[in-house]
């Protein structure tokens, strides 16, 4: 299991997960929810919300 890592940006009231380092992606809108995923794994590498 990877270790998820967050920061939350109480300002904009946005909160970012990653699942593993924190590491370049590309992000798909789903509803209120931003999905990242890894452009050459295809794999989810976070969630902000």
């Amino acid at each position: 299991m990877k270790k998820i890592t967050f920061d939350y940006d109480r300002e904009a009231d946005v909160l970012c997960l990653s699942f593993g380092e924190p590491k370049e992606a590309i992000t798909e809108e789903v509803g209120n929810i931003g999905v990242r995923i890894d452009e050459k794994t295809k794999g989810i590498v976070g969630v902000t919300i």
